[in-house]
């Protein structure tokens, strides 16, 4: 995926019953190629802006503690998840993303975002490249 001159390389990982303790994914290889070679320590980020460390293990050719992601939000394992979004978009780091089985991005606890906020996505009709994003915080009223 290409954006304003940025190359951000992404694979989906769809979950399934087996998968529900997975702590460990082999990316596909078009997803390694593209990247180069991954640093052995990855920092795990999340939407929520948490982070936790993982390891690539460079001669399985997989990502490791990947059952971090459901302790660090106190979850037992992946059972309420249906597709993982993996996105290296700077060295080093690499963002998940998780949906549901809506394909709605779930937004982990801690996240900016509360239920109940708006999220307006708005394009500038003179430039189709630049868009704005205006959350409306929902204060419970």
């Amino acid at each position: 995926m290409e954006w304003s001159g940025v190359v951000i390389e992404k694979f989906i990982k769809v979950l399934t019953a087996a998968d529900t303790n997975l702590d460990e994914m082999e990316p596909p290889y078009s997803f390694k190629n593209k990247c180069g070679l991954f640093r052995r320590y990855q920092n795990f980020l999340f939407s929520n802006g948490k982070k936790t460390e993982g390891v690539y293990n460079h001669e399985s050719g997989k990502f490791r503690s990947l059952s971090k992601i459901c302790s660090i939000v106190g979850l037992e394992n992946f059972g309420k998840f249906n597709v993982l979004l993996f996105s290296y978009e700077e060295i080093g780091v690499t963002t998940i993303s998780v949906f549901d089985d809506h394909f709605v991005e779930v937004f982990l606890p801690g996240t900016p975002l509360s239920p109940g906020d708006v999220l307006v996505l708005e394009c500038s009709n003179s430039s189709l490249k630049h868009l704005c994003v205006e959350v409306i915080k929902n204060h419970g009223e």
